[in-house]
């Protein structure tokens, strides 16, 4: 038997005949269709009337209703749902990965290799500046060969190379009269305190002493050196994981850590600052 609000609703009684059914539902419809009452709740009294007219007339209707339980997963749904949950693990993996890989850059030997460079550099750093304070010091030579090759340095500077009789090769800046260490061959190498680096040459001609300087060296290119010494500092000032933290962890590194090996093992820059120290 249909619900007992179904039957209140049309004010009837459970007995009641579907004919009587029928013919409240007609009376009813009626006074409270849109259409012909105007009421504000005219139309919510409408829909409830004719639900409980469908109910009554049709019982198995509401039973359908209540019953339906979840429609049961086709094939392509599950293997929709595996996908979907195979593509989620895979994400989750791969994000996983990416935090294990910037942790790593901020961790461990990586970090450790930042800080190596940063202490080296900022130790090398001081020590070329203030060689480039001090007071340079004189070495006497003479020259063996000039170089016919004119290079042009960045600034727009011509440079010539001269090597002198102790095999020391020396790149002079726009000295036009280069010919005459041919036949004046005595020099002054001034060279700074600590790393012997040449800044300049003194060439005493016939009727005038010439001051030529001295390129492509640590000292002509020291703020530029100085600045790659430092750089691994910027890998300090990330605080979030990107693709420019990882370029620049590795590009200043790879940069700073080559000039450091050519600075220690070629230039013997560690023995030269102990011998400015305790000489």
């Amino acid at each position: 038997m249909a619900g007992k609000k179904y039957y209140k609703i049309l004010n009837l009684s459970e007995n009641a005949s579907i004919k009587e059914v029928k013919k409240r539902y007609k009376q009813l419809a009626k006074k409270y269709h849109p259409d012909l009452n105007k009421e504000k709740n005219a139309d919510k009294e409408f829909i409830k009337i004719k639900d409980a007219y469908e109910n009554i007339i049709n019982p198995r209707r509401s039973e359908k209703k209540i019953d339906r339980g979840p429609k049961p997963k086709s094939k392509y749904d599950k293997y929709r749902e595996q996908a979907h949950k195979a593509y989620k693990k895979k994400q989750k993996r791969k994000q996983e990965e990416i935090e294990a890989f910037y942790r790593s850059l901020r961790k461990g030997w990586r970090r450790n290799w930042v800080y190596v460079n940063i202490s080296l550099g900022i130790v090398f750093s001081f020590f070329l500046l203030l060689d480039d304070y001090l007071e340079p010091i004189n070495k006497r030579a003479k020259v063996k060969v000039i170089d016919n090759i004119v290079y042009q340095s960045y600034n727009g500077h011509l440079v010539q190379g001269i090597e002198t009789k102790n095999g020391q090769f020396i790149y002079l800046a726009d000295y036009h009269n280069i010919g005459a260490l041919n036949t004046q061959p005595e020099i002054v190498i001034k060279e700074t305190k600590i790393f012997h680096y040449p800044v300049s040459i003194v060439h005493t001609l016939t009727h005038k002493r010439v001051t030529v300087p001295v390129h492509f060296t640590f000292m002509w290119a020291l703020k530029l050196i100085v600045v790659f010494f430092l750089s691994p500092l910027i890998i300090l000032l990330f605080r979030k994981n990107n693709a420019w933290f990882v370029f620049f962890h590795y590009s200043t590194l790879l940069v700073s850590s080559g000039l450091l090996l050519y600075f220690i093992f070629f230039k013997n820059s560690i023995i030269s600052i102990f011998y400015f120290l305790f000489s």
